[in-house]
């Protein structure tokens, strides 16, 4: 399992981690894909949502635990350091490509395949040129997988004590028109684990959608955080125990 201690192996736990993310990844984005000229623009924001999270919560805080500790002790070693600086980039433009995923459909699906063929190949040369130069150079890769797991669980507390886990799907309904929206965000908020939030985001003011909610979801807390014109934003939030509701 990718998130079981370091083994006896520690370049095969990378390894192993490495498939881990990849494989969520590539199953996220090929249900994307499949539904891209079939399904519905709620059923495509959905999948687009499946593969943020892969990204978000997964391969984001997995790279940023990387530069922290994988490669500041590669960068160390003159051999590899023009790798790294090649694959720090690399983390740049994957993290580029992540803001994308919050943008409409179709965006975001072109995003999304374009961030798995660079992470595919990003993990190729992890794999392949940065794990075994690191060994050939005699470092501890044991010790840089323990470094790693703790670097990694403080990008998760991290995350979640900063300003943007105030929410944790962004729900970008500008493309969908007034009538779209209704479906995509409520389809997205029941979705939502208790306790989460959503970060609606509309180029229209959501007052109609305020009074459904408060009809069909009135445990949920609405939360305006920027009211526009050109751009509306609201937090909804999901009661952490939802009582059973009687429905007509």
């Amino acid at each position: 399992m990718s998130s079981s201690p370091p083994r006896s192996n520690p370049r095969s736990a990378i390894v192993d981690h490495h498939e881990h993310l990849h494989r969520a990844l590539a199953e996220a984005v090929e249900k994307l894909w499949e539904e891209t000229f079939t399904a519905s623009e709620e059923e495509r924001f959905l999948r687009v949502a499946d593969v943020r999270r892969v990204v978000e919560r997964e391969i984001v805080p997995h790279a940023l635990a990387e530069e922290e500790t994988l490669y500041r002790v590669a960068s160390g070693i003159p051999e590899l350091r023009l790798l790294v600086s090649a694959m720090s980039a690399e983390h740049q433009t994957l993290l580029g490509l992540a803001t994308k995923l919050a943008a409409d459909a179709t965006t975001a699906t072109r995003a999304a395949l374009e961030f798995l063929n660079l992470f595919t190949a990003h993990l190729y040369k992890e794999n392949e040129l940065l794990l075994p130069g690191l060994e050939s150079a005699g470092v501890d890769l044991e010790g840089v997988v323990r470094a790693l797991h703790g670097a990694f669980e403080e990008q998760l507390v991290g995350s979640n004590n900063g300003a943007s886990s105030d929410h944790d799907l962004v729900v970008d309904v500008r493309t969908a028109g007034t009538a779209g929206c209704a479906t995509v965000v409520t389809q997205a908020f029941e979705a939502l684990a208790p306790g989460r939030s959503l970060l609606l985001l509309a180029d229209h003011d959501p007052t109609a959608l305020k009074y459904l909610f408060a009809a069909e979801h009135p445990t949920a807390a609405w939360s305006p955080q920027r009211s526009g014109p050109p751009e509306w934003q609201v937090r909804i939030t999901k009661a952490a125990e939802t009582p059973a509701t009687a429905r007509v």
